[in-house]
């Protein structure tokens, strides 16, 4: 059976959050998965994302995004995935102090890209055509074990604060 990229998207989910698990069990941080407001039917407000984890203090949301057609992540894919409500609601979890990225996979180039949250919504508001690649903080070969010391590291050196 051919899978839909809605379910190589949560396929793709399923992945970060079992990294996350590991990571919660084998290091001092802690991983909680957001209620997916769509799978609700709407009777959730907006999340700000897929997850939530911490380490040492600091609260890091993460997004998840796939593309079976995108080599990368670009405005025309962000206008189409990411709704205002979830942008805003990121956005309160960063006025409060904790940062965001959004985890993207690329099935074309089977690259995973780690972009900051507030930079990407700079994107889809400003109309630039796409994000610069140098503001990326990871563009690596898509590994469950490369994510896995993607978001260790990520989360243990604050990568998301520069």
């Amino acid at each position: 059976m051919v899978k839909s990229a809605q379910d190589k998207g949560k396929d793709f989910e399923e992945d970060v959050r079992k990294e996350l698990i590991y990571l919660q069990d084998n290091h001092r941080a802690l991983c909680h998965r957001f209620y997916d407001t769509h799978s609700a039917g709407g009777f959730l407000p907006p999340q700000p994302g897929d997850f939530l984890s911490m380490i040492g203090g600091h609260a890091l949301v993460i997004e998840c995004k796939f593309s079976e057609k995108e080599p990368s992540l670009n405005r025309k894919y962000l206008s189409s995935s990411v709704k205002d409500e979830q942008v805003a609601a990121m956005r309160l979890w960063m006025r409060a102090g904790a940062s965001a990225i959004y985890l993207f996979k690329s099935e074309l180039t089977q690259v995973l890209e780690v972009w900051p949250a507030s930079y990407l919504a700079e994107i889809k508001y400003i109309r630039a055509e796409k994000p610069d690649p140098y503001r990326a903080i990871y563009q690596i070969p898509y590994s469950k074990r490369d994510m896995r010391d993607c978001l260790l590291s990520i989360l243990e050196n604050k990568l998301w604060l520069l």
